[in-house]
């Protein structure tokens, strides 16, 4: 993450008056804007220019996740890029390559996946030096990806077991830096302007439920987005 340039500051102004009247919490002029690298599992990156966090949590313990709506810089969009430290373990998918496989299945009423991935690390990640075998610092299928040196990723669960460490939970696991960006930027179901506009918006997520079932296992009012046309 690094300031944005003069020239992408202009350009992300430009966007964002471009989606006057849709509701959309857009940055101020007044705010310092960022710009932000969002890298596909192939190698490729989007760069998204955005302020301060739209979504952020409320306790300081947990997965980190934040929300920001930004200016796309090649595809001159508004979007929303969600920005989490995902759990590293196999048996568990990344939310990019979930939102990857139900675009390319064309369900409908969804947000639009743009793209995303693990965020790269610049430095390599090693683990403690009592520690020879990653495996031993969770349980089994928790830390499968333990061994990541080459995206950002919390290195506490790898140093529970050390001798030093003292009694530390047993469900510790490795969280990986990751970020997705989506083409549309949708408001929180209470937020709807009318009785239509909520009925659709919960119309429409039945209709899709079939095809995301097997990945979010509850679709409620959380998961459920409306947005003015």
């Amino acid at each position: 993450v690094t300031p944005a340039s003069p020239e992408e500051t202009s350009l992300a102004r430009s966007v964002f008056a471009s989606a006057a009247g849709r509701r959309l919490c857009v940055p101020p002029n007044s705010e310092q804007l960022f710009r932000f690298l969002v890298h596909d599992e192939d190698g490729k990156h989007h760069a998204v220019i955005a302020g301060r966090p739209v979504d952020f949590p409320s306790s300081f313990v947990g997965r980190s996740t934040y929300g920001y709506v930004g200016a796309h810089v090649e595809n001159k969009s508004v979007v929303y890029m969600k920005d989490s430290w995902r759990i590293a373990a196999k048996d568990i998918a990344k939310e990019g390559e979930i939102y990857a496989k139900l675009e390319a299945a064309n369900v409908p009423y969804l947000a639009g996946f743009l793209g995303g991935g693990d965020v790269p690390s610049d430095v390599e990640l090693l683990g403690p030096p009592e520690q020879t075998d990653a495996s031993a610092t969770s349980s089994p299928g928790d830390n499968d990806e333990s061994s990541f040196t080459r995206v950002q990723r919390t290195l506490t669960a790898e140093y529970s077991n050390c001798s030093w460490a003292g009694e530390t939970s047993e469900h510790l696991r490795t969280l990986v830096h990751h970020r997705i960006v989506l083409k549309k930027v949708g408001r929180p179901l209470r937020q709807f302007a009318s009785t239509k506009e909520l009925v659709t918006a919960i119309y429409h997520a039945v209709l899709c439920k079939p095809a995301i079932i097997p990945f979010y296992t509850t679709i409620d009012g959380a998961r459920i987005l409306t947005r003015s046309q």
